[in-house]
């Protein structure tokens, strides 16, 4: 069963905080909204469930780098109900396309929001 972990991005302060209780999060995004006079100013994201191959968890939002078979980076995001790659372009990479090995063998390199 994968775990269900979420991040926030918060544009006025430029961070993130981290929870596996999105109710936690979700207070934390009111509140913040109301700081912020209710500007598009957080972001929540969602985890994966999979890792890099450096360990690191894999987010909705996050840029990974696939050096084995693509030769660039792609963002991940969430299309209910599963995670999918998009190139800097918004073009979707076909699912059947990227194993699970693929995943694993990624590279977390950055984020949508840095």
């Amino acid at each position: 069963m994968r775990e269900h972990k979420f991040r926030a991005w918060d544009n006025f302060n430029g961070e993130y905080s981290y929870s596996d209780n999105f109710y936690s999060l979700a207070g934390f995004f009111v509140s913040c909204a109301n700081l912020t006079a209710g500007g598009n100013n957080i972001v929540l994201e969602q985890y994966t469930g999979l890792k890099d191959k450096n360990g690191v968890e894999i987010y909705e939002g996050d840029v990974l780098r696939v050096d084995d078979c693509y030769q660039q980076s792609f963002i991940v995001e969430y299309s209910p109900p599963c995670f999918e790659l998009s190139d800097a372009n918004g073009g979707l990479l076909a699912d059947e396309s990227f194993t699970w090995e693929e995943w694993e063998k990624s590279e977390v390199v950055g984020n949508i929001h840095q």
